[in-house]
């Protein structure tokens, strides 16, 4: 991932995000299930952060669908 953009590492987590969004939202899931999961998506939320404050100017069409590179 060195070589990307942030734009396009911020997509790639996007869709990451959205996956795991999923997984956890799923009503199947277990509470262990979630518990084992969380810390890697808040570790998934907190890249998402730190490549908005790269990007530094950006709209939340752009936040919530990704960026066109």
């Amino acid at each position: 991932m060195e070589s990307l953009t942030y734009k396009e590492k911020y997509n790639l987590l996007l869709e990451r995000q959205k996956k795991a969004e999923l997984y956890l939202d799923d009503p199947q899931r277990t509470e262990k299930e979630i518990d084992k999961w969380i810390p890697l998506y808040g570790e998934i939320l907190d890249s998402m952060n730190y490549c908005l404050r790269r990007i530094g100017s950006f709209t939340s069409e752009e936040v919530l669908n990704g960026f066109k590179v």
